[in-house]
């Protein structure tokens, strides 16, 4: 097979296939951490591509790059101590048409960007590195107007580290992202992703997210860490928009066994115009956030989030351990009576957290009830109890809730409440947070 590089002059590859292995240093890479590699980044890739696959190793040392693009069949492997940091000059990221903010719209392509391949892998104990400073310092994500229309200010949108758009079957295991401008994994209209053993983190108040889900069904997120500056895992669905695409939806997505730290956990929402379901968040923890898990949409939008089961988490110093709303803020002047968003079916059990402001938050719309909610197996202390409003066909079971102040659950505008096995109690009185109460049994009905 021949293989001519970008720079002129061509040479034998011996073989072809995923066995092979492109060293970015035998294609002109320093890694000194002061001369740009990208070109020899990208050779490296397109001798892949020419192979028909094959593994690009960075071998240990602290790289800079400009935009890459990857290609299928591809596996981009970190040894340890590779250190790739993305050029933070902001020239160096043109626009794209892509997904921002919930709207096809032009924004600054991404470090890395992945777009129809299939069969890629990003891993290794290497750390990739947005240097978003420059981008958190000067550059304002616009404010949101009145209009669905995209943004007049494309060129302030922030890059995230990673996108992978319309590709399937992708892996990225074992890689810590740190400093990403704006996402650092936006996996957009994909399937079959799976993301493992990775780290994600950025200063608090940077307006950071970890993995951005969107539009894209299969993805599996395990064994992660997250201290972002905004989320850890978002996961969305697009809004209503003026493109010709029809809204996609996000679905079969699986959180299990990660850690959570600062600002929110997972959020589910806001933008859902193609639908989020079969949403499975499991057996992780989460430390020291505003919100552990999100599950929400605004009057101004529309979709079903429907099908989400939160089970065996445990949450410590977290102010809001769930939040479960249809009344984010509202970005139009008036709201669409043709459609309004919905929340149903959502159960979660085996559920602890200690040290919270409020116990949880329920509020739906008056149009539109929260529906069909279980909850089971709780131990929450808090200041303050559930607030819960405008909702129907709820069931607490086996709940121990301790407040400081006030009762454990306020209600308005709900119906059809069923509890069994309630205790509620002051903090003081309560018992350690991981056992759940199997006593007491109240068998109470409670009408609207």
């Amino acid at each position: 097979m021949i293989f001519c590089s970008w720079a002129g002059g061509c040479a034998t590859i011996p073989g072809a296939g995923r066995s092979l292995s492109f060293d970015v240093k035998g294609f002109g890479a320093t890694g000194d951490g002061q001369t740009p590699d990208t070109i020899a980044f990208q050779h490296a890739i397109e001798a892949a591509r020419q192979a028909g696959g094959a593994t690009v190793l960075v071998p240990a040392g602290s790289y800079l790059v400009a935009p890459l693009d990857l290609c299928s069949n591809l596996t981009l492997q970190l040894a340890p101590g590779a250190y790739v940091r993305l050029i933070d000059d902001q020239k160096l990221y043109p626009l794209i048409d892509t997904r921002y903010d919930g709207l096809m719209q032009p924004a600054r392509r991404a470090g890395l960007s992945a777009d129809g391949c299939n069969n890629i892998a990003i891993s290794g104990t290497g750390i990739i590195d947005g240097l978003g400073g420059v981008w958190w310092s000067q550059v304002r994500t616009p404010a949101r107007t009145a209009s669905t229309q995209p943004s007049a200010d494309p060129m302030s949108h922030r890059p995230p580290i990673v996108q992978l758009r319309n590709c399937r079957n992708v892996r990225v295991d074992g890689v810590r992202f740190t400093n990403a401008p704006r996402a650092s994994v936006h996996v957009l209209f994909s399937e079959q992703v799976v993301i493992r053993n990775a780290k994600f983190d950025a200063p608090e108040g940077s307006d950071t997210l970890g993995v951005e889900i969107d539009s894209s069904r299969a993805v599996r997120i395990e064994q992660c860490s997250f201290a972002m500056g905004a989320r850890g895992v978002s996961i969305e669905a697009g809004r209503r928009d003026y493109s010709p695409r029809a809204p996609q939806a996000s679905e079969n997505i699986t959180v299990r066994e990660c850690r959570f730290t600062q600002s929110v956990g997972v959020s589910v929402g806001l933008n859902i115009a193609g639908g989020v379901s079969d949403v499975r968040i499991l057996t992780s923890s989460f430390t020291d956030g505003d919100s552990g898990v999100q599950i929400q949409s605004a009057p101004d939008r529309n979709g079903v989030i429907e099908r989400i089961r939160l089970t065996d988490l445990q949450m410590n110093r977290v102010a809001r351990p769930f939040v479960i709303s249809l009344q984010g803020k509202s970005i139009a002047e008036t709201i669409d009576a043709s459609g309004v968003p919905v929340i149903r079916d959502v159960q979660v059990s085996r559920f602890a957290a200690k040290d919270a402001s409020r116990a949880g938050i329920i509020e739906g719309l008056e149009s539109s009830p929260i529906r069909l909610l279980r909850f089971e197996q709780m131990n929450l202390s808090a200041n303050y109890g559930i607030s819960c409003s405008r909702a129907a066909d709820l069931t607490f079971n086996y709940v121990q809730i301790a407040t400081d102040f006030g009762p454990a659950i306020l209600r308005t505008d709900t119906s059809n409440l069923q509890i069994d096995n309630w205790i509620e109690a002051t903090r003081s009185a309560t018992p350690a947070v991981e056992t759940v109460p199997t006593t007491q049994s109240t068998g109470t009905t409670l009408p609207g």
